[in-house]
């Protein structure tokens, strides 16, 4: 398989529950390869957490957006190729 997809996830400030992102990504957090947080995003406003996960099918992933974007806290869910490295606020890498 050997492709990355990105799951991004924005909420209001103040309103990202991280906890319930994680425990939707549970039986693939072998798979993640890089989390990035941002708030303020872009001048949207609100937080944004970006997970990038290793093979990882588009229909698992996208799967998983569908269950948290029923999440009354959510703005958005996204499912996408990450693009080449950004500077962004990397928190954790693998």
């Amino acid at each position: 398989m050997n492709k990355t997809r990105r799951l991004t996830v924005r909420s209001r400030n103040g309103a990202l529950h991280i906890v319930p992102i994680w425990q939707a990504l549970t039986q693939y957090t072998e798979q993640v390869c890089r989390v990035a947080v941002r708030v303020g995003d872009a001048g949207r406003g609100g937080e944004c957490l970006m997970i990038d996960i290793a093979d990882i099918e588009d229909s698992q992933l996208q799967d998983i957006a569908t269950k948290l974007s029923q999440s009354p806290w959510l703005l958005t869910t996204t499912v996408e190729q990450p693009p080449a490295r950004t500077h962004s606020h990397v928190i954790a890498h693998r």
